[in-house]
């Protein structure tokens, strides 16, 4: 139940396949900054999650189509949203 707010019951730990880990590194500002490994799970619930956003993490939530995702991250500049890296 972090910055989606998600109730772990309706995500079991069978619905989660390991993809990959990635080494992130980005600086905040001259003091704070994020060093870390994360590790890349894709999750595929039984049914649809009720999302419960935590304002001070989550400005706005949505779901994508594999078809919509692609194009929506290419024009995000021309819109002018911000797309967070991982992507």
């Amino acid at each position: 139940e972090q910055e989606l707010g998600i109730n772990p019951a309706e995500v079991p730990v069978e619905s989660f396949k390991f993809l990959t880990r990635v080494y992130y590194q980005a600086s905040s500002d001259d003091v704070w900054g994020e060093h870390e490994v994360d590790h890349i799970l894709i999750c595929r619930p039984p049914k649809d999650v009720t999302l419960n956003v935590n304002p001070n993490e989550v400005a706005e939530a949505r779901y994508f189509d594999i078809e919509d995702i692609k194009p929506w991250v290419e024009s995000a500049a021309e819109r002018g949203d911000l797309v967070s890296p991982w992507f």
